[in-house]
């Protein structure tokens, strides 16, 4: 069970990952008395702000005074919903009354509500001019859904794992935000500056000229701000390296530009 939380207007859901509790040894094992129902916690999300209240192993067994079951659903008005549905009648600034049980011991917690934003890298995106940054015909963006769509109708199947990785379970191995895309190149204009970055595409970017690439403002500044003779790009995974020319690459970028009729070689 998982809510991605977000925030439209003063709407509000709970930031974690929860797993259900149907196992009786694993009731036990949480020292869930008998004929007691839950579900355990297994990741909250970073800055969310729960983790001031709620802890991992932690089991939920009621929300605002509605019994959680084992399979995470409540009973509302003889309608079984996902508990977190209950996060939809609030508003931010109100609270949720949260009973669980913390190493077999009972403990009663109030929940404040806040406006958090997470998932708009795994979100479809509207109305939004693309951000990127092109350099000698290579096209690098921000990795996030629109991406993934790009590279195929079966991205799910077919795209490089590490790429779905970094959106759906990097933030939750490594406890980070969402939402702190990484930088990946998807389109190679082509030019005989360049070549060889057919090879690299939809590949993480690591570094540029020594500089650890976290973001697109990152990449941009490593290379307007190398002078040395070369441009050296590494990527993650792979474990590969494309060089460039600088001056060679320099003299080549305008030219590109015109080739392919792009006005603005970036929007950061």
């Amino acid at each position: 069970l998982g809510d991605a939380a977000d925030r439209r207007g003063d709407h509000v859901q709970i930031g974690l990952l929860a797993a259900n509790m149907e196992n009786p040894a694993a009731r036990r094992y949480a020292g869930m008395p008998e004929g007691k129902t839950g579900i355990r916690i297994e990741n909250i999300f970073a800055g969310s702000g729960l983790d001031e209240f709620l802890k991992s192993d932690d089991v939920i067994t009621s929300i605002d005074g509605y019994d959680v079951a084992n399979d995470g659903t409540i009973d509302w008005n003889g309608l079984r919903l996902p508990c977190f549905s209950l996060a939809d009648f609030k508003q931010v600034g109100e609270s949720l009354s949260v009973k669980l049980i913390r190493k077999g011991k009972p403990l009663s917690v109030e929940i404040p509500l806040k406006g958090y934003q997470v998932g708009e890298m795994r979100a479809n995106l509207y109305d939004r001019k693309p951000t990127y940054y092109i350099y000698a015909g290579m096209v690098f963006v921000p990795l996030n859904l629109e991406v993934m769509k790009t590279y195929s109708d079966q991205w799910v199947q077919k795209a490089p794992q590490e790429l779905i990785y970094e959106i759906y379970f990097r933030p939750l191995v490594d406890h980070i935000p969402f939402d702190q895309p990484r930088v990946v190149q998807i389109r190679r204009l082509e030019h005989e500056v360049n070549a060889e970055e057919s090879l690299f595409l939809y590949r993480l970017i690591e570094s540029v000229n020594d500089r650890p690439v976290r973001t697109l403002q990152d990449l941009a500044q490593a290379f307007e701000k190398n002078q040395d003779e070369y441009h050296v790009i590494r990527f993650e995974e792979v474990d590969g390296i494309t060089v460039l020319d600088r001056k060679e690459a320099d003299a080549a970028h305008e030219e590109i530009l015109e080739k392919y009729a792009i006005s603005k070689d970036k929007r950061l």
